[in-house]
């Protein structure tokens, strides 16, 4: 086992790995996994957009991007607002993200989903922004 579960909930800036969560955008590129985003849990029914990198020959987590609760979907964005179930590939060097949902938008009385099909791509030098 690389990293054992404990069930964390700690999503504070002082996380040193990612808390537990489902539907999150992830993939390996090099000797690291990558992840983004995802849900974390019917308790607290929160999208995520941290952005992680566990190096798996040193078994150290990285956070690259930490959780900021983004839900702003407009043009001007310069990070993936929140979301689960994007997808997440390698290209290459690089990384591409590419939509997924947000279930929580509104209220919990009066709230619907939003559907997502932005592209955003992540390098090293760059970090992560949208493609185009």
């Amino acid at each position: 086992m690389l990293h054992p579960d404990d069930r964390s909930t700690d999503f504070s800036d002082g996380a040193t790995y990612p808390a537990a969560r489902y539907g999150s955008g992830h993939t390996v590129l090099g000797d690291c996994l990558y992840l983004f985003g995802g849900h974390s849990g019917i308790e607290t029914g929160v999208e995520r957009n941290d952005f992680w990198r566990y190096h798996v020959l040193t078994g150290r987590w990285e956070r690259l991007h930490p959780d900021d609760g983004c839900a702003d979907y407009g043009q001007d964005q310069r990070y993936p607002p929140v979301r689960r179930v994007s997808v997440l590939e390698t290209l290459e060097d690089s990384l591409i993200l590419f939509g997924g949902i947000n279930c929580f938008m509104g209220t919990r009385e009066m709230g619907y989903s939003l559907p997502l099909n932005d592209l955003w791509y992540w390098d090293s030098g760059s970090g992560l922004r949208e493609a185009g």
